[in-house]
């Protein structure tokens, strides 16, 4: 049996145990990384296929014709064309739930550098500002405390809920936003307008889909006076390289559960086959 990892590099930095993926197969080939047209020869005869990132549609599926198991090593599924898949009966899997702590931690990590003005505060002191006060602290930027302030969750799942009970410790009034695109009202939830309106803090924990595609745009950050993330200078955005989830911890457990679903195809499989 032969499995492929197509895109390691994108979770492993030489920092996740690999062992027990290695165990599930005989043959095993680890790339760091794999361009489109690379893909069609990589997988050409493999029975596993992991991908995190990597397009895998219905042409390259049809010319990998011992392809039985896809992994995506994410949550999102829109690299893989499901109906292909489907119709030729190889199965697909992802992994959810693995970066909860991670994301939950960045998330207060960005509430409170922007509440506390820590970069600003920390480039003062490394510009001597601070060697050279005649004072013995700095009151250059306010400082702001989250008790009492309101937080606006866009998306009440597991990472939702998790910002939540953080929330709640900081002594934050929850705002939890209706479900996106719902006409039924929800007991205890806000329409999205009044969370935008009214919250102190917005934190969105959708999945891409119909009904959250473009769900903040130009309309939900009109502002009267200008726009807070295209008006320069921007000392209040905090940009961040797509790494909230990323923890080692994040990526190991994203990892196991790929094994886990590695080895549930082959303890089936092998049921199969001992029934033919």
């Amino acid at each position: 049996m032969k499995a492929v990892f197509l895109d390691l590099k994108t979770l492993d930095q030489e920092d996740l145990d690999l062992s027990g993926l290695k165990s599930l197969a005989d043959d095993w080939v680890f790339h760091d990384l794999t361009a489109a047209e690379e893909t069609a020869e990589r997988i050409r005869d493999a029975e596993i296929v992991i991908t995190n990132k990597v397009v895998i549609d219905a042409a390259l599926m049809d010319a990998a014709e011992q392809l039985k198991l896809i992994c995506v090593a994410a949550t999102g599924t829109n690299n893989v064309d499901l109906d292909a898949a489907k119709g030729k009966g190889i199965m697909v899997t992802n992994v959810t739930g693995y970066g909860t702590p991670s994301v939950v931690q960045h998330v207060f990590a960005m509430i409170l550098a922007l509440n506390t003005n820590l970069l600003g505060y920390h480039e003062r002191v490394q510009a001597g500002a601070w060697q050279k006060s005649n004072s013995f602290c700095l009151f250059d930027y306010p400082i702001t405390e989250l008790t009492g302030k309101r937080m606006g969750i866009i998306g009440y799942g597991e990472l939702g809920q998790g910002v939540a009970a953080v929330a709640e410790a900081f002594g934050m009034q929850l705002m939890i936003a209706q479900r996106p695109g719902s006409r039924k009202a929800q007991q205890g939830r806000y329409l999205i307008d009044e969370v935008l309106q009214q919250a102190d803090v917005i934190s969105l924990h959708v999945p891409l889909a119909e009904n959250t595609a473009n769900l903040i745009g130009a309309r939900e950050l009109k502002i009267r006076e200008g726009n807070v993330l295209l008006d320069n200078p921007m000392p209040n955005l905090i940009v961040t390289p797509h790494v909230a989830w990323a923890s080692q911890q994040s990526r190991q457990r994203l990892l196991n559960l790929v094994v886990e679903s590695i080895d549930d195809y082959i303890a089936k499989s092998s049921v199969r086959r001992r029934l033919v």
